[in-house]
């Protein structure tokens, strides 16, 4: 995802299940990402702010 930023769940749940793994400066504030299973995801300098991260 080089140069693009993540700026919504619906998104980087749609690239997570196409391969991609970095997501470094996404902005996911208030994100509902409550279940999703994100493992070797690079999420450095993310903004989850607010974001539903439970279960």
């Amino acid at each position: 995802m080089a140069n693009q930023t993540v700026k919504s769940a619906a998104e980087l749940l749609h690239l997570y299940a196409a391969g991609h793994r970095e997501f470094r400066q996404a902005v996911l504030i208030g994100a509902n990402l409550r279940g999703a299973v994100l493992s070797g995801a690079i999420l450095e300098e993310a903004n989850l702010s607010g974001a539903n991260l439970y279960g």
